[in-house]
């Protein structure tokens, strides 16, 4: 019996008995987009945006902090397209779901939100991480019309949670039953 004094010597170690899978990535980022390409001389939700001449990631939290000034791969951007982006610390593949318009302030200045969501596939300095599911949300401004257009990109890995849906409390349910009740007591008195 070698085994039991090997076991205890895990036991007492900690050591893991199996392989254990890892924790998908966790945290937020930010991205300067600068020197954007576009479709159009004024954007709007259903612009194509493209190329920016930069990227690079600003600012991180979670498993995000510490890759400040890594530059990253972004394709192309458009409502109902595919947004992708690829870097040294990971890759992401989602579908664009959403877009809005804000006009600024000033008449001419425009602001397009472009939501998507997909999945983050870590690599590099975040390679020891399972893919998780991600949002991508980025920021697109044109201060004039047919100025150059910049913009940000936040990422969130894994996306908050909708709200959870209120459920009665066991007692209001009992007090609702007892007017009913109360109630049908009170219509079968008056017959």
């Amino acid at each position: 019996m070698r085994i039991a004094p090997l076991l205890a010597v895990i036991l007492v170690t900690g050591l893991p008995l199996g392989g254990a899978g890892a924790a998908p990535v966790g945290g937020t980022g930010s991205v300067m987009l600068v020197g954007l390409s576009t479709d159009a001389s004024l954007i709007g939700p259903g612009t194509l945006f493209s190329s920016p001449g930069l990227a690079l990631l600003a600012s991180g939290s979670g498993d995000f902090a510490g890759l400040d000034g890594q530059a990253l791969n972004l394709g192309p951007v458009v409502l109902g397209g595919i947004a992708t982006f690829s870097a040294g610390f990971g890759s992401f593949l989602g579908q664009v779901s959403a877009a809005s318009l804000l006009l600024g302030g000033d008449p001419a200045e425009r602001r397009v939100t472009i939501l998507a969501i997909g999945q983050f596939v870590p690599a590099g300095a975040l390679g020891g991480f399972d893919p998780v599911a991600m949002t991508a949300t980025f920021a697109f401004i044109q201060p004039a019309a047919g100025g150059e257009v910049s913009g940000t990109l936040s990422i969130v890995a894994p996306p908050p949670l909708p709200p959870p849906i209120p459920v009665p409390e066991p007692r209001s349910l009992l007090l609702f039953g007892l007017a009913l009740a109360g109630l049908g007591i009170a219509a079968v008195r008056r017959r």
